[in-house]
């Protein structure tokens, strides 16, 4: 059963194209991660708050991306306990 069909049918991604097969095809909030067209997460909201997906299914603020934001006391760059940065981005000790 065709999904679409825009008569091209040539997009291999993109939320508003159409595949060869007349499927759609992956794109930014299908809630898959399409690492081959550039995504790092695709988490269907991407809304872009902390830890989570922005809109455009890059990883957005988090704590172990090596800046502090607001609610952090530490990055340290990892998500690793026992080096005087939490895995929560807290001061240890």
């Amino acid at each position: 059963m065709e999904q679409c069909d825009n008569g091209v049918n040539q997009d291999l991604y993109g939320e508003n194209g159409c595949a060869p097969d007349c499927r759609r095809p992956a794109y930014c909030g299908d809630g898959a991660v399409d690492s081959l067209f550039g995504e790092e997460c695709d988490d269907g909201t991407n809304d872009g708050s902390y830890g989570t997906c922005t809109p455009d299914c890059k990883l957005a603020a988090r704590c172990g991306d090596g800046i502090v934001q607001d609610n952090e006391a530490c990055d340290d760059g990892n998500a690793i306990s026992g080096d005087g940065c939490s895995s929560t981005c807290q001061v240890e000790g």
